[in-house]
């Protein structure tokens, strides 16, 4: 016992504590550099790099203290025997962990002998006063005893309780040495630098790099144990099927309401989010959370080995993911490259509670270190390889996958779903941000939005405006948009209930078509001119409806009606959009519905309210004084027919009374335009009577006519129009009381004379008089002076009779 104890114990403890010391120790300044950088596959923090520091710095121990002398050769010799034993137990350690086969712990003893003990040409003779400590492969010195006399072996002393046969086999007493549990017999930086070698957690890449090790090692590799001959097409396939099945994940909305719990305070720790901002990161959130909490269910009941890889690759492929959204949220809103950059790191530091599930312990069987896996964020990605071969490195072949499976990572779509506006406050925000920061870099970080005061994107504001307004009352524009004002329930209202509510709709319907052709803006989204069109016409059709309603108590029509109208013509919105080639295919969301049931007045850009600030703007005077006269003017005028309109109802009445007024005149009122007449008895007209007349014609051969003669002047003679004075007429009516009269005296001859001639006389123009040229020989001279006649011919005016005796 004293010659393990006091002899050999001392000698290992100095060993192993320069290589606790020392085999941490990866930098180029180390000396073992030059061995153990060929390990690892570039990873200074891999398993096998660790592993090679610590064995090295071993050798290194062992060159120096084994000289020439006996004391230091028998120093050598047990401390070899200890570094082979201690690699035995580093490969042991290792293989549910990170696989380190005899294949690598070889090599790493013949490259630092290579290096370092070139001069030792014996491996374990003396040359040029070196001691050369090889590899003895597989070897547990099972078969390697003391050569001493039992008598030399003390069994009983110093709590040395063994007898002489266990106390000469070195394997035994070295086994204690290296791995005894008790402290007071054990050397305790063994176990310690053990840990610390096959400790996989040092770094996401070894992490990485012991899955792929682990699965090839256990799964691929023939025979089992070899972990030497892994590579990236030795576990491709079961990444890219891995990796179909997580997008598949995240992508699905449905999956985000059972991680929606640990998203709701996402924006507590930056408390100027705007609304927008903070349901933008909430679905941001949302996404990662998802996807960390499918890789803590990943599970293979029948191969379990090849879960810790699903799952570290799994991390690697949501890292890059994060890394490619970030990378295209340069200029998007809300979330800028450094907003989408916050809310997801926030989310990865809640990835111990989401992949425990809210426990203490991972969800599970337990399966080495991986069972209990937290994938946390890793930006920038390390730079981690996969085997020997310098081309398999994690990101770039995760990237590969990624872009094959680009039709199902909707990588573009899932950024669009998380910066989607949905309120209209949100895309007011974003169009003043990204207007105002185009071509800028007003705080010399790039990928970060600054949000500007409303005074300085104000001016640019009000020549929105004034395009607008301008463009709105253009009849040919007006024009262009009748087919979405053909309400045909306006109809059904009054007559001017139903034009202001097309002249309204028209108005608005124009002012709809403008804005969706202003074009598209530098970013991805709808542009400042699109948004603030569409703003500056919710803010008019809000106040010309209170002007309507204040201002036809007294200034424009009674029955103006502008509410109808203009919903109607928003209502036709989306249809207006879609006539627009780039809003119809809206690629890259050019356009959006202009909507009236949309509230901002609560909205604020910077310390200013965009509801405030708008109303300010339509009360400058020329905007006032434009939308009094649109009303006035255009919207719902006072015209002449609405002076009319109320009076229509009464046509018919009016009509009748005037017929009725009319024929009464005509009945009561004077008869005829002759000359003279004086109320006289029928015997005192001159002349035969009607009677003789009539029986005198019908006495001759000819047909039953009476030709009447009417004297006129030759034509050649101008004639001369004497306006006569007021005479006294006779009514019909005081012709028919005379007639009566006459009736009952008897003399009813002269009555019917009397009556007759007048009404020949007020009649001749009527259309039963027809007029022809006679020669004057024929004209019925009595009664009539010839020299009143001229002797050329005279017109004649045929009377047909009548047959009854009496002649109209």
């Amino acid at each position: 016992c004293e010659f393990w104890n006091d002899g050999v114990k001392p000698k290992l403890q100095a060993m192993f504590k320069q290589i606790e010391e020392k085999g941490s120790d990866t930098s180029r300044n180390n000396t073992n550099y030059a061995t153990c950088g060929r390990f690892g596959d570039g990873n200074t923090d891999s398993v096998e790099r660790k592993a090679c520091n610590h064995i090295a710095e071993g050798l290194k121990y062992i060159k120096k203290n084994a000289k020439s002398d006996n004391d230091q050769l028998f120093e050598g010799t047990v401390a070899c025997i200890a570094l082979n034993m201690y690699a035995n137990n580093i490969i042991k350690e290792s293989q549910d962990k990170c696989p380190i086969d005899e294949a690598k712990i070889t090599q790493m003893f013949n490259y630092w002998n290579i290096i370092n003990n070139s001069s030792c040409l014996d491996s374990g003779g003396i040359t040029n006063g070196c001691f050369k400590c090889n590899r003895l492969e597989n070897s547990d010195f099972g078969g390697c005893h003391l050569s001493v006399a039992d008598a030399l072996v003390a069994t009983s002393q110093n709590n040395c309780n063994t007898n002489a046969t266990e106390a000469i086999k070195v394997r035994t007493e070295m086994k204690v040495l290296l791995e005894d549990n008790d402290p007071s017999k054990s050397i305790p930086q063994v176990k310690t630098t053990l840990s610390e070698i096959t400790n996989t957690k040092s770094s996401f890449c070894t992490q990485l790099q012991c899955a792929a090790k682990q699965y090839y090692a256990k799964v691929k590799s023939k025979p089992p144990g070899n972990s030497t001959g892994v590579n990236w097409e030795e576990i491709n396939d079961v990444v890219k099927e891995e990796l179909t099945k997580l997008i598949g994940h995240i992508t699905n909305e449905d999956k985000w309401k059972d991680v929606a719990a640990l998203c709701g305070n996402v924006s507590s720790s930056t408390s100027n989010d705007t609304p927008g901002e903070e349901k933008a990161k909430q679905k941001a959130c949302k996404l990662f959370a998802s996807g960390l909490k499918h890789i803590s269910e990943i599970k293979d009941d029948t191969n379990k080995d090849v879960v810790p890889l699903r799952k570290t690759m799994m991390c690697a492929a949501l890292n890059l993911y994060a890394d490619q959204l970030i990378n295209k949220s340069t200029e998007q809103c809300p979330l800028d490259k450094q907003k989408m950059t916050d809310v997801i790191d926030a989310t990865f530091l809640k990835s111990d509670a989401i992949m425990k599930n809210g426990g203490t312990s991972c969800s599970g069987v337990s399966n080495g270190t991986n069972s209990c896996f937290i994938c946390t964020r890793h930006s920038p990605f390390p730079p981690c390889q996969i085997g020997s071969i310098s081309t398999d490195k994690v990101k770039e072949r995760m990237n590969e996958l990624l872009e094959q499976k680009k039709s199902e990572t909707k990588i573009d779509e899932t950024l669009d779903k998380i910066n989607s506006k949905d309120t209209f406050c949100t895309q007011i925000q974003c169009a003043i941000k990204q207007h105002y920061n185009k071509n800028k870099n007003k705080n010399g970080q790039s990928g970060v939005m600054t949000t500007p005061n409303w005074s300085e994107i104000e001016n640019d504001a009000k020549g929105e405006l004034s395009k607008l307004l301008g463009h709105m009352l253009q009849p040919s524009e007006q024009n262009a948009v009748t087919q979405y004002c053909q309400d045909y329930d306006w109809y059904t209202l009054g007559h001017k209930q139903s034009k202001t509510n097309k002249a309204a709709c028209l108005l608005f319907a124009a002012g709809l078509k403008n804005i969706y052709v202003r074009g598209k803006g530098q970013v991805k989204g709808p542009s400042f001119e699109q948004t603030m069109g569409c703003l500056f016409l919710k803010e008019y059709a809000k106040q010309l409806k209170e002007l309507a309603k204040k201002e036809k108590e007294y200034k424009v029509h009674p029955n103006c009606s502008v509410d109808s109208g203009i919903n109607y013509a928003f209502s036709k919105s989306k249809n207006i959009m879609e006539e627009i080639r780039q809003c119809k295919e809206n690629v890259n969301k050019d356009c959006f519905e202009c909507k009236i049931d949309i509230d901002y007045d609560d909205c604020s850009i910077g310390n200013a309210k965009v509801g405030s600030e708008v109303n300010k703007m339509f009360e400058d005077p020329p905007n006032k004084n434009h939308m009094q006269q649109t009303l006035e003017n255009t919207v719902c005028p006072i015209l002449l027919t609405d002076i009319l309109t109320p009076f229509l109802p009464l046509a018919p009445v009016s009509i009748g009374l005037s017929a009725m007024a009319y024929y009464l005149w005509k009945y009561f009122g004077p008869l005829g335009k002759g000359g003279a007449r004086f109320r006289r008895s029928p015997a005192e007209i001159p002349g035969p009577s009607v009677q003789e007349q009539v029986l005198d014609h019908v006495q001759q051969d000819s047909s039953h006519e009476y030709r009447l003669v009417k004297e006129r002047k030759p034509r050649s003679v101008p004639t001369r129009t004497k306006r006569s004075g007021r005479v006294n007429r006779r009514t019909i009516i005081e012709i028919h009381f005379e007639v009566l009269d006459e009736c009952q005296k008897g003399d009813t001859q002269l009555n019917q004379k009397d009556f007759l001639e007048l009404l020949v006389q007020e009649f001749m123009g009527s259309e039963f008089m027809e007029e022809e040229q006679v020669p004057k020989e024929e004209v019925l001279m009595e009664g009539v002076p010839l020299e009143g006649v001229p002797m050329e011919s005279v017109p004649m005016e045929r009377v047909p009779s009548l047959g009854s005796g009496f002649m109209v």
